[in-house]
């Protein structure tokens, strides 16, 4: 955990600040931020799973209990002092009356504070990268997601149906997809044109086996989609030293992302493709590393038919984005201007030049 710089109190001992926690919660690991009224960091942490369907609510709440006591205790507040609100960016928060239920049941268990959001991560990241919160969110880390919001508010998303249905893209989806290719390569039901050699040693080194029927207990008796998702950086290393098999899966991977993009464009509103720039995408999760891989398959799938798209890497936590609309809600306008660090790397649609650094 890290520690910012702890606001100074006074004579009686008490803080003069009021207090802001962030949740960034995903299906890996989760992220929690404390600031105070002025937008310091006083406190960072790291927790564990917090997504509803893959923990269940009640150790969801236990998790993100457990991250705000550890930002409390970093950042050194007092146990009187109050954390105003809590705002919450989670995978998993797709329903808004589940939602309701899930803060219902947090305040039950802890009462942690008095004001609680609880938002799908995709809107956290919107409002870490952008201060009107207007344009499209396109996550690929464990899993996928895609969400465009307006001005007005009004919303239109594609995916983030979990790994059974959807998470194209992802780098669980990238590992799954590479896994079932050479199983149906070998079981001669779907013939791959790319040699598998490379790809099915690093499979059998990753997974600690030496044979593919040792495989299926990582899909069926001790599944974990976070674990799979961990082999995606062995199936990059192997595109980086020329393997062509996995080359051609994370242009599959540019293209599923695409499609996501693509999918919420026609509900852009007028005023957000004439802005300069165009349309920005704030593009989330480790897999948006690989962009040199994905990109080829992204750009072809769009096409030259398309609005302009400034693609931005949210390159910090959106827990910051999860306190500012806690705050917001709780009646306070966090000025988080200089904690928004989202990255333009590429760009293309109509009258768009490619960054240099894209091509």
């Amino acid at each position: 955990m890290d520690r910012g710089d702890v606001p100074d109190r006074g004579s009686n001992g008490h803080a003069t600040s009021r207090y802001f926690v962030g949740i960034e919660g995903g299906g890996t690991q989760s992220q929690g931020i404390l600031l105070n009224e002025q937008a310091q960091v006083l406190a960072k942490c790291t927790g564990g799973r917090t997504n509803q369907w893959v923990v269940g609510l009640e150790n969801s709440c236990t998790t993100i209990a457990t991250m705000v006591k550890e930002l409390r205790k970093t950042g050194g507040l007092m146990d009187d002092e109050e954390i105003m609100s809590i705002g919450m960016g989670m995978s998993g928060a797709d329903d808004a009356t589940r939602n309701e239920e899930w803060t219902a049941m947090l305040h039950k268990m802890y009462s942690l504070t008095a004001t609680y959001v609880i938002e799908n991560d995709t809107i956290g990241s919107l409002a870490t990268a952008r201060p009107d919160l207007a344009g499209i969110v396109l996550i690929s880390g464990t899993g996928s997601n895609c969400v465009l919001r307006n001005p007005d508010g009004t919303s239109r998303g594609a995916g983030g149906w979990g790994h059974m249905l959807g998470d194209e893209g992802s780098a669980y989806w990238i590992s799954h997809s590479a896994i079932k290719t050479l199983f149906d390569h070998e079981d001669r039901l779907q013939t791959c044109p790319y040699d598998l050699k490379s790809f099915r040693g690093e499979m059998l080194r990753y997974f600690n086996v030496t044979k593919k029927s040792e495989m299926l207990q990582f899909y069926y008796s001790t599944f974990d989609k976070a674990f799979v998702a961990k082999f995606c950086p062995d199936i990059v290393r192997l595109a980086l030293n020329g393997d062509a098999f996995s080359n051609s899966v994370f242009r599959t991977a540019g293209a599923y992302l695409a499609k996501h993009v693509r999918a919420v464009l026609p509900d852009v509103a007028p005023e957000v493709k004439d802005q300069a720039g165009g349309v920005p995408v704030i593009c989330v999760g480790s897999v948006f590393n690989s962009w040199n891989l994905l990109k080829d398959g992204f750009v072809a799938e769009l096409g030259d038919n398309i609005p302009e798209l400034s693609l931005f890497k949210l390159c910090g936590s959106s827990a910051v984005g999860a306190a500012f609309l806690g705050a917001k809600k709780a009646g306070v306008d966090l000025p988080i201007n200089h904690l928004r660090p989202a990255e333009l790397f590429f760009t293309l649609g109509s009258n768009s030049k490619k960054l240099q650094n894209g091509q």
